[in-house]
C-alpha cells in the first residue's frame, strides 16, 4: 500500500510540474508570423488558382447540408403546415404554431434558421462571382471555365434567393461582397426589396446558367446544375409569377428544345433510391 501510495504521489508531482512549465511557457513571436493563417486566408489572394475556384463554389453548396435548409428546418416548415408531419410541441413548443399557422417572422427558430442559411450560402455565392470574375484567364485550363464557373455559382444564388422569395416575399437584395465597413448601415441593416425586383435577379442568374453551364458532367462533377437545370428552374421562377406563356416556352425547351437532355427511367420509383440518384430524369439533385 505504501509503495502504490509513494507511487500516486509521484505521478501527481509530475503532472503538476507539467502544468505549470505549460502555463509560464509562452510562445514565441513567430508562431503567428510562420502561420500566416490570416494573410493566406484573405479574398484578394484566395483566388490564385482553378482548384481555388471550384474550392470556393464547392463551400457555396455547403448550406444545403446545414440544419437550417434541406437538413431539417426547411423540410420542417413545409410539412409541419401541412398533414405529413404533426408535433405536440414537445421538445420546441414553438413548433406547435406551425400546423397551427399562428407562425411569424419570429416565431420558434425554424424561420430564421432557413433565413440564416439561405443568406450564409448567398454570401458565398457572391464571394465566388467576385473572385472568379477576377481571375486572369490563364488560371484555367480551358478558357471556357471561368464563364462555367461564374454561371455555377450564379444559379446557387438565384436558387438560395427562389427559397427565400417564397417563404419570405421580398426580400434584401444582396448581390455584391461586403467590404467590412461596419460604418456602412446600408450594407448592414439592407432595405428589404420588392418581390418583382428579387425574381428578375433570380432569373437574370438562371438566365446566364442556361446559357454557361454545360448540358451534362462526368465522374466527380455529375450532380452539379446543368444548363437544362438553369432552364428548368427558370420556368419554375416564371410558373411562381404566373407568367404562363414564358414559363410554358422554358419547359418546352427541356422536353423536345435546346435543353432536351432528359429521359423518363422505367422504373418510377428507382428515381429515390441511392441507386437512382442523378438519373436520367433527375433535374438537379
Amino acid at each position: 500500500m505504501k509503495k502504490h501510495n509513494k507511487a500516486v504521489s509521484t505521478i501527481l508531482k509530475l503532472s503538476l510540474c507539467t502544468f505549470v512549465t505549460l502555463l509560464f511557457t509562452r510562445c514565441g513571436d513567430s508562431y503567428l508570423e510562420d502561420a500566416l493563417v490570416a494573410s493566406q486566408l484573405e479574398d484578394g489572394n484566395f483566388f490564385a488558382s482553378q482548384e481555388d475556384a471550384i474550392s470556393a463554389l464547392n463551400a457555396t453548396y455547403d448550406h444545403f447540408h446545414s440544419g437550417g435548409y434541406f437538413k431539417y428546418h426547411y423540410i420542417s416548415i413545409g410539412h409541419m403546415a401541412g398533414d405529413t408531419r404533426q408535433t405536440d410541441g414537445t421538445p420546441q413548443p414553438a413548433e406547435q404554431a406551425y400546423p397551427e399557422f399562428r407562425f411569424n417572422a419570429g416565431t420558434g427558430h425554424l424561420i430564421p434558421g432557413v433565413w440564416r442559411a439561405c443568406y450564409l450560402g448567398i454570401q458565398r455565392a457572391n464571394n465566388s462571382i467576385t473572385g472568379i470574375t477576377g481571375m486572369d484567364d490563364v488560371l484555367f485550363s480551358n478558357p471556357e471555365l471561368k464563364q462555367q464557373y461564374i454561371a455555377e455559382a450564379r444559379f446557387l444564388r438565384a436558387f438560395y434567393y427562389f427559397e427565400l422569395v417564397r417563404l419570405y416575399g421580398g426580400v434584401p437584395l444582396i448581390t455584391e461582397v461586403f467590404d467590412g465597413d461596419i460604418t456602412n448601415e446600408t450594407a448592414i441593416f439592407p432595405a428589404r426589396n420588392s418581390v418583382e425586383e428579387v425574381y428578375a435577379q433570380i432569373e437574370s442568374d438562371f438566365m446566364v446558367g442556361a446559357n454557361n453551364l454545360p448540358n451534362s458532367y462526368s465522374d466527380a462533377d455529375i450532380g452539379r446544375p446543368t444548363a437544362g437545370a438553369a432552364q428548368a428552374f427558370l420556368g419554375k421562377a416564371y410558373l411562381y409569377q404566373k407568367k404562363y406563356a414564358q414559363a410554358r416556352d422554358a419547359f418546352k425547351s427541356i422536353i423536345d428544345g435546346d435543353f432536351a437532355t432528359y429521359v423518363l427511367t422505367e422504373n418510377f420509383g428507382e428515381t429515390f433510391t441511392l441507386a437512382g440518384e442523378n438519373y436520367a430524369e433527375s433535374v438537379f439533385e
